[in-house]
């Protein structure tokens, strides 16, 4: 097993004694945010966003611009709150592709998760020094305040 912060795992069995030459895959990265609706009861406490550290020679993705998501009004009025997960491709030109919905707790939430995702921009990840493409796992909060 070889692994280094910023790198995927590797996993191999070597006879000993032995040397191997291992290449590895760049790591995943996430992005969390928390989007706010009104509720007319109590306010649920939004978790705080959880970020993952990267390190060696990698430099994880920066949002630069981002959209945040409107919460549907139908959702809203319903009283429909929940966690949507999403995965992505950061380009290493920093575009946001192929996003898709993992899961979401009202199909209209996943689509306004959806919808603010494709317009986001990042600083690319640096893998020594050169841009490269990243999987990212972003988690979009929806949650009703008072």
């Amino acid at each position: 097993m070889v692994s280094r912060p910023g790198f995927a795992m590797y996993v191999s069995e070597v006879a000993v004694p032995g040397s191997l030459d291992v290449v590895l895959s760049l790591g995943q990265i996430s992005e969390s945010l928390v989007v706010s609706g009104r509720r007319p009861e109590a306010p649920t406490p939004a978790p705080a966003p959880r970020r993952i550290p990267v390190g060696g020679n990698v430099q994880p993705a920066k949002l630069l611009f981002g959209p945040r998501p409107i919460y549907p009004a139908r959702a809203e009025a319903a009283g429909v709150e929940g966690r949507v997960l999403l995965r992505a491709t950061i380009q290493a030109e920093g575009l946001v592709a192929a996003p898709m919905v993992m899961s979401a707790p009202d199909p209209e939430l996943g689509a306004a998760a959806l919808e603010a995702v494709r317009h986001w921009r990042y600083e690319p990840a640096l893998l020594n020094g050169k841009p490269a493409d990243v999987v990212t796992t972003l988690s979009v909060d929806f949650r009703l305040v008072r």
